[in-house]
């Protein structure tokens, strides 16, 4: 063999055992794979198979003994192993702490036969006080190179994982989930059922966080992805009401959220397209959650822009000239929701009636429209609505 470099040198007598477990590592590998087998339920139930075990432990007692012994070859990475193992078993899903205590046995079975090796040529048994340091500074040193490896690419799975849900989604919401394939692969992958009820969430780029957290909170799990400047989740309600998703993000609402509904993965496009405009229609500031049902006359004045501009230009425009223009049309959206009572309205904004009905005149003169005119009653609430949106 090669001039060894070594990444733990011990006392003499410790290199000296080491060196005669070299031609014990298949016995000392077959021990610690019957251990893990007798002991570790999570191996046997794992997707690693026993064969592939035997080549991961077979690989990591060489190295820790080369380690020992010093005579790990030159140029070679004294840690190959355990680093290949962690990734491995991050990919596999096995839990770190299964893999870390398989480090530990390992590391026993190799002080024992130490220990035996020792009283054999009844050595001195002091010596064998250095030679557990040497070991387990060892085993320590892969339990953590094994560790590093672990955590590094289950952070990369982890990513891996999240650009392929955001690209499956955005998938679905384009319409795709009509593919057997693709509706097959959002099952497996996602946990996305191909039947039922779903509400489908449109929210701020910033907002799936307290969105996902609420729906959480009521036991309704959603899957989320970032589509044209959106963050859009898929919430299957699994038989629950189909409200469920509608009072779960009612509570502590952080921002708008626009839903859709529909009947079937196959359908999630269609809903998404209402929950997106649906969201159109709600001013940034806007907390909570609506319904297209619920956003009608708004949704009618987001589909057609230019009419609602012209619709501002021949009704608010002349009042949003004027300086006192945020009370005047505060006291119209306040009138239009009061069912147009100047009692109502004085009591809501907390003055007298007759200054309503001032404002209210201020208004008609204004605009050159009668406010008590039925016909102009849904001219102004179409465009305090539209006035939202344009802000």
């Amino acid at each position: 063999m090669e001039t060894s470099r070594r990444t733990t040198r011990g006392p003499t007598r410790t290199a000296a055992l080491a060196v005669k477990l070299i031609e014990e590592t298949d016995r000392l590998t077959e021990q610690l794979v019957s251990a893990i087998w007798q002991t570790d339920q999570t191996y046997v139930d794992g997707s690693v198979s026993r064969e592939e075990v035997w080549r991961s432990c077979h690989d990591n007692i060489g190295r820790v003994i080369q380690a020992l012994a010093g005579v790990v070859p030159q140029g070679t990475d004294p840690y190959d192993a355990p680093r290949e193992t962690g990734r491995r078993r991050a990919e596999q899903g096995l839990a770190l702490e299964a893999v870390l205590h398989s480090y530990r046995t390992g590391g026993r079975l190799i002080w024992q036969a130490m220990v035996a090796s020792n009283r054999a040529e009844a050595g001195d048994p002091d010596a064998l006080l250095d030679a557990a340091t040497s070991v387990w500074e060892v085993v320590d040193s892969f339990s953590t190179e094994v560790a590093v490896a672990y955590r590094q690419a289950e952070a990369e799975r982890v990513r891996r994982d999240a650009r392929e849900t955001q690209a499956l989604v955005a998938s679905l919401v384009q319409g795709s989930a009509e593919d057997p394939k693709v509706a097959e692969q959002a099952r497996l992958r996602l946990g996305l059922p191909t039947e039922g009820r779903y509400t489908v969430v449109a929210t701020p780029s910033d907002g799936e966080v307290w969105a996902r957290a609420a729906l959480s909170s009521h036991r309704l799990g959603s899957v989320w992805s970032t589509h044209e400047g959106h963050s859009v989740g898929l919430v299957p309600l699994r038989g629950r009401p189909s409200d469920a998703a509608a009072r779960a993000l009612a509570k502590d609402p952080a921002g708008p959220a626009g839903l859709g509904h529909c009947e079937g993965l196959a359908a999630v496009d269609s809903a998404w397209s209402e929950a997106r405009l649906t969201l159109s229609t709600l001013h940034l500031e806007h907390k909570g959650a609506a319904s297209l049902e619920e956003r009608i006359p708004e949704a009618l004045l987001s589909r057609s822009p230019e009419l609602a501009e012209r619709l501002l230009h021949s009704t608010l425009d002349p009042v949003l000239r004027l300086s006192d223009a945020d009370v005047l049309v505060e006291t119209l959206r306040t009138w239009l929701a009061a069912d147009r009572s100047p009692s109502r309205t004085a009591e809501a904004l907390y003055c007298h009636r007759n200054t309503v009905l001032n404002r209210l005149h201020r208004i008609g003169s204004a605009t050159g429209m009668a406010v008590d005119d039925p016909v102009n009653h849904l001219k102004f609430a179409l465009a305090v609505r539209a006035l939202v949106l344009r802000r």
